[in-house]
């Protein structure tokens, strides 16, 4: 091991990263690098890159990933050698320092505009949470629910896969499926949860787990004519969504199941960047601010026994273990269509069984690799503008179920919530 190569402190790295976060990030890896002065390593090129380093550097990480190598075993590859003097910093110093200060104040200045929203935003969400709270108080529902079947390894399990809610959206009747708002929404989950609880009858299942794949929201600004074809404020659309979904879990847990749910965020749920997704701050999303309620409502007594997957520190993905099955969940903006999403998701270390993503409001199942599969969810909303630009066949409003068994098939369920005129 030559501590002077830089392929070695690029191990420790990709060590010490699956080992406290379980994966390799792209963007975590190089900011790691850049920070001990070493080169990016991006683009296309990055996977080949980590198969190489697997490769030739297989015990360094081994080392990093039992924690016997750390950060701090790392060399630090930026020079000590001063920069070039200009000659205007040797006759007036202080111009580099002014024009320095200039720049911050420019970008505070930036900073200030771009988060007021934001901010106001949020003051409105503690607002509306805070009366919610005292509802569900005065409903009495602190009270912790007892399951009514105790699950046992081995037993059936179910997951509810939905996504692309998009609270606050508001449609006309154009695609043959009864248009779109807060109301319809909701009948249409009613829908669904009438179907979940035919198929626990069914399958005798004792344990579900939901599965939310992004798009909790609308947003207000993600297109320029958007703010005429929305029903609430963004700061609405988000604590309706979290309403929504504390009423979809407890519902589903008032089924006599033992409950968990996991969520990714979708690109409609960015709160910074709406208007251009490069600007996007990382995990900046409706779908965090949600987690975090409800979180924050376990603490408070509400839904005593649902499992929350906290997975804050990175929204964008979320690996779950049902049954013998890895599920991986992925919202699907930043896959092309057609894409080999196993290949275009080989950084997560777990080999999954199934991945799943939505975003384009069209069911599909796409096989891979023998017994691997793709589950694209569709979305309460159903056929929409996107999925026409996309030239997706026109679907009915649909969500998904599984039911998953060790060592048996999987069944697989698109239950469809409206019907066509």
């Amino acid at each position: 091991m030559n501590k002077q190569d830089p392929m070695y402190n690029y191990a420790i790295i990709y060590g010490w990263l699956i080992k406290t976060h379980g994966k390799v990030q792209q963007t975590k890896f190089n900011k790691l690098a850049e920070e001990l002065g070493l080169d990016k390593q991006g683009g296309s090129t990055f996977k080949t890159f980590c198969k190489h380093l697997i490769e030739e550097q297989e015990e360094v990480i081994e080392k990093a990933v039992s924690g016997e190598l750390t950060l701090e075993d790392t060399e630090n590859y930026f020079t000590e050698e001063p920069l070039p003097k200009d000659p205007i910093n040797i006759v007036e110093p202080y111009l580099e320092t002014i024009e320095r200060n200039k720049e911050q104040l420019r970008n505070l200045h930036k900073f200030n505009r771009d988060n007021a929203q934001t901010q106001i935003i949020l003051r409105d969400i503690f607002n509306s949470l805070s009366e919610q709270l005292e509802d569900f108080k005065e409903k009495g529902e602190l009270a912790p629910l007892t399951p009514a079947h105790i699950y046992n390894e081995g037993d059936k399990e179910m997951v509810v896969l939905i996504s692309d809610w998009h609270v606050g959206a508001l449609i006309s009747n154009q695609y043959k499926h009864g248009g779109y708002d807060y109301g319809i929404l909701k009948e249409r989950l009613d829908t669904l949860l009438t179907e979940i609880n035919r198929n626990i009858s069914i399958y005798e299942t004792k344990k579900v787990t939901v599965l939310f794949v992004g798009d909790l929201i609308e947003g207000s600004n993600m297109r320029g004519n958007q703010m005429y074809n929305i029903e609430f404020t963004t700061a609405e659309q988000i604590t309706k969504g979290i309403e929504l979904l504390y009423s979809f879990l407890r519902e589903v847990q008032l089924m006599g199941t033992q409950v968990t749910f996991g969520a990714v965020r979708g690109n409609h749920d960015r709160l910074s960047g709406t208007s251009n997704k490069n600007e996007e701050l990382y995990n900046d999303s409706a779908v965090y601010v949600a987690l975090s309620q409800l979180i924050l409502l376990q603490e408070h007594g509400l839904l005593p026994d649902v499992e929350i997957i906290d997975n804050r520190e990175d929204m964008y993905e979320l690996v779950a273990y049902v049954a013998d099955k890895t599920i991986l969940l992925s919202h699907g903006d930043t896959l092309q269509r057609n894409a080999n999403v196993f290949e275009k998701l080989s950084h997560v270390p777990e080999k999954q069984d199934i991945v799943v993503t939505g975003h384009i409001h069209n069911f599909q199942l796409h096989q891979h690799d023998y017994n691997r599969m793709h589950i694209v969810v569709g979305s309460p909303m159903g056929y929409n503008e996107y999925s026409k630009k996309l030239n997706l066949d026109r679907t009915d409003p649909s969500q998904t179920i599984l039911v998953l068994e060790e060592g048996v098939s999987p069944i697989i369920q698109n239950v469809y919530l409206g019907e066509e005129e």
